[in-house]
């Protein structure tokens, strides 16, 4: 059952009663005509201020720029804040670069394609009740177009967890709770649980406590499927994971098996197939930290160890063309290489000392004896463009003790697992 919620989540028009506006008169109508200009947002030219480069009103509600950029009808009304937290929580993913595909996202086309989809679920409704929200889709399937193919009650959803059958279903909200397993109802509690982002409920409820479809939309675009729907400026593991629609099947296979022809020497077996595991990689960079510390290996050897680590996360998270990409992941294994070498030589007793000179190039001396004082230091050159390098053999358990840290540390490895393997992008085309 676990494996198949892992395997989801890897990947408006107001209706006024005919009879009622018969019966109102002039004195009547203009308020009801003020009400609802309440639901519409607002013209650019009564902004206060701006995020993200669009218009934002008094009440912190996004203007008609951002709405028109987003494709969205005059009366979603989404609050800036939002977007703010979606912005937030990605550069969080960056800073833990494994949980990131964006360099950059662009909050406005993504919402937007998120309402492709969300348009086809709502009914002609202006806000939403909890009694309503209990019978809305709890699950779809969409084709490349965004066309929803099917839609699942609660019942039918947890009917496919049980046979393992969610490949390519997708949940509407993020009502399931993982440790122990639960299927929540669709709420207003349930639908704004934190996925992506924390989101404010209470700027898109109505005095009645029903929610406002803007509301709705951005609380289904913070659901399990966020991928789905998210676009911007792809980093090198996005680009790979298929969220550039502008490189093809094609060229990511040609880029797996350069990764591949290419591997770096790792600390332990934890990479021998290299199939868009950059996370192995960045494991078995930080295995090179620690063994570096519970060895006693020296500062200069840990510090390298970091430096690498840093340096290949960069590039990672970075949005340069997979051919540049490739330019420099050379580059830095031929340094990567070196310092493997230097690893080695410190684990059989070495003693390691490095500093840069004026030029920022790394002056590295090896003395390999420790018990010959007289026996001078090896001096070596290497050239650094930022001063990195990294690797060796540490036991089965002690990357699984690394793992178990990183859980202390708060983070959470199935969701990273999930965050990885959530959607193929490759299966949507965000511009049909």
């Amino acid at each position: 059952m676990l494996n198949a919620i892992s395997n989801n989540l890897n990947s408006y028009n107001t209706n006024l009663d005919n009879k009622n506006i018969r019966n109102l008169n002039l004195d009547t109508t203009l308020p009801l005509n003020a009400n609802l200009d309440q639901t519409l947002v607002k013209d650019k030219s009564e902004a206060v201020s701006e995020i993200l480069g669009y218009g934002v009103d008094s009440e912190g509600f996004f203007t008609s720029d951002f709405n028109e950029a987003a494709g969205l009808p005059k009366d979603f009304k989404i609050y800036a804040e939002d977007a703010l937290a979606f912005k937030k929580e990605e550069e969080l993913n960056k800073a833990d670069y494994l949980l990131s595909f964006y360099k950059e996202l662009d909050f406005a086309k993504s919402i937007g394609n998120a309402y492709k989809v969300f348009s086809q679920l709502m009914q002609d409704k202006t806000s939403f009740s909890n009694e309503y929200l209990k019978n809305f889709t709890y699950a779809y399937s969409v084709d490349k177009n965004l066309n929803i193919t099917k839609r699942y009650s609660k019942d039918e959803y947890i009917s496919l967890v049980d046979k393992n059958s969610t490949d390519g279903v997708y949940l509407s909200f993020s009502t399931v709770e993982m440790n122990p397993l639960k299927f929540n109802d669709i709420n207003e509690d349930s639908i704004f649980n934190k996925l992506m982002a924390k989101l404010d409920k209470n700027v898109y409820k109505d005095k009645e406590g029903n929610i406002s479809k803007g509301g709705l939309l951005t609380a289904f675009m913070n659901s399990n499927s966020f991928y789905l729907y998210a676009e911007g400026k792809s980093n090198i593991q996005g680009k790979f994971f298929g969220y550039d629609e502008n490189i093809s099947k094609k060229e990511i296979k040609d880029f797996a098996n350069f990764m591949q022809a290419n591997k770096l020497q790792s600390i332990s077996s934890i990479n021998e197939a290299w199939d868009g595991h950059f996370m192995v990689d960045d494991f078995s960079l930080a295995l090179y930290i620690k063994s570096s510390q519970t060895h006693n290996l020296g500062s200069d050897i840990t510090k390298l160890a970091q430096s690498l680590r840093d340096e290949y996360k960069d590039l990672v998270n970075s949005n340069i063309s997979l051919d540049e990409f490739k330019e420099k992941y050379l580059d830095f294994k031929q340094r990567h290489d070196a310092f493997v070498a230097l690893y080695k030589e410190a684990m059989n007793g070495a003693k390691i000392n490095i500093d840069k000179d004026s030029n920022g190039n790394l002056n590295i001396k090896i003395q390999k004896n420790l018990n010959d004082e007289k026996k001078p230091f090896t001096p070596i050159q290497a050239e650094s463009k930022s001063e990195t390098f990294t690797y060796d053999d540490i036991a089965k358990n002690f990357f699984l003790t690394f793992l178990e840290n990183e859980r202390k540390k708060g983070n959470d490895v199935l969701e990273l697992l999930q965050n990885l393997f959530r959607v193929d992008k490759g299966k949507v085309d965000l511009k049909a």
